[in-house]
């Protein structure tokens, strides 16, 4: 309890110093979303929501244009705060809960857990008000109530609960959604994880429909998943918008494989024929790798934002685009990895996450930390990601976040 005292106080003299005020996160707050909160505090609903000045739906928006401290810059600013530190301790339940029966989880929980508050891109959006922490809410909840469902024989839940849970967990999930445009692969998860589960049930289909129909509406209003203004900048289709995300798997990845090397450590593995198949497969897999997205290597790996984008643009334009490629290459290897281990169910969450890149044209970093590791323990299948709960891979990874932590300090000073 000690170090999540320690990294809680770290987290509210962050905002107390006014970390981050020389960030993108600040200048978007004023430029972009506080104009949209004030505007929907002001005017009229549904003439606001026809084009407003944010990028992404507007619940984050109508939810802040209620709160009573708008327009008290810091008291405003620290509503926020106490909101993504809620979202901490509800992901620590969520780890608790499913890994509750391993021993030494619930240090580990804490630990890992308190990952998030060292996350640079969670705390500038928690000190300057965007959409993705409260994205995060719904996704860590939205992993509770599936995994409450999931265990619905053990647990045996009253018939009045199990049915509330099955007909919230769709209209959470569309909450995602309906905060930022990219969580739309959540929502197409759960629907057909439960309908898997759930066929016969009539609450399920009628709560699933009714939370679509926000969706309807705005999509008939802006002819898109944007507003009008930010279509032609932040919407359209391109294979590039696939290595992104590739990237950014592979470089929160790095402590799971120091965790597995440091597993393996002393135990050689001969290099029988199966290993050497393996490792000619991955080698030759490069090349139509290479063919495929060559074109996008020489703009992609700059066009994006975020300590990784940084590290590409400092490499120079000649290793930039070859480490780039690299990363990619090895994000897609990860997960081929993960795919001959994962439930059919765990492969349709991760098609349907990167697929929902595909809607748009410029990528951040702030979009994967800390979300692929709340998929990654909240969604994926236990038996995979049990082999990660032990007190050294939660050091690793602490360890690992506090670097881009001092990173982002360093790049913002």
């Amino acid at each position: 309890m000690s170090y999540s005292a320690g990294l809680v106080s770290l987290f509210v003299l962050g905002f107390l110093g006014g970390e981050g005020r020389h960030g993108a996160a600040h200048a978007d707050f004023y430029l972009f979303h506080l104009p949209a909160i004030e505007a929907f505090h002001k005017g009229h609903w549904k003439d606001v929501v026809r084009n407003y000045s944010s990028a992404t739906p507007p619940l984050f928006h109508i939810l802040n244009s209620l709160n009573p401290l708008l327009g008290r810059d810091k008291a405003f600013r620290a509503s926020n705060v106490g909101l993504s530190l809620g979202i901490y301790f509800l992901f620590v339940k969520l780890l608790y809960v499913r890994y509750g029966n391993i021993r030494g989880s619930k240090e580990w929980a804490w630990i890992t857990g308190g990952v998030l508050l060292l996350s640079p891109y969670f705390r500038a959006e928690a000190f300057w008000p965007m959409t993705d922490n409260l994205a995060l809410l719904f996704v860590i909840l939205s992993a509770l109530l599936i995994d409450v469902l999931t265990q619905h024989d053990e647990i045996r839940l009253p018939n009045f609960l199990h049915k509330l849970i099955v007909a919230s967990v769709p209209l959470i999930c569309l909450c995602a959604f309906y905060t930022r445009q990219i969580y739309l692969f959540l929502s197409c998860y759960a629907v057909i994880f439960l309908w898997a589960k759930l066929r016969k049930d009539k609450i399920f289909i009628f709560s699933s429909l009714l939370g679509l129909m926000p969706a309807w509406y705005l999509f008939t209003i802006w002819h898109g998943l944007t507003p009008p203004m930010f279509q032609e900048r932040h919407e359209g289709f391109s294979l590039a918008a696939l290595l992104f995300p590739l990237v950014m798997i592979a470089f929160y990845a790095t402590p799971f494989i120091i965790e597995l090397a440091l597993e393996k450590a002393g135990n050689f593995v001969c290099l029988d024929r199966r290993i050497f198949i393996i490792m000619l497969v991955c080698i030759s897999g490069a090349a139509p790798f290479w063919l495929i997205f060559h074109r996008y290597l020489s703009t992609a790996y700059i066009t994006n934002g975020g300590i990784v984008s940084s590290i590409f643009r400092m490499s120079g334009t000649a290793c930039g685009p070859l480490l780039f490629f690299i990363s990619a290459y090895l994000g897609l290897l990860i997960l081929c990895f993960l795919g001959r281990r994962c439930s059919r169910y765990s492969n349709l969450l991760i098609f349907l996450f990167l697929i929902s890149f595909l809607m748009l044209k410029v990528d951040f970093q702030r979009y994967f930390d800390p979300i692929l590791l709340i998929l990654f323990f909240g969604y994926i299948d236990r038996n995979i990601t049990q082999k990660f709960v032990t007190l050294r891979a939660a050091s690793i990874l602490a360890a690992f976040e506090s670097i881009l932590f001092l990173a982002e300090i360093v790049h913002n000073r």
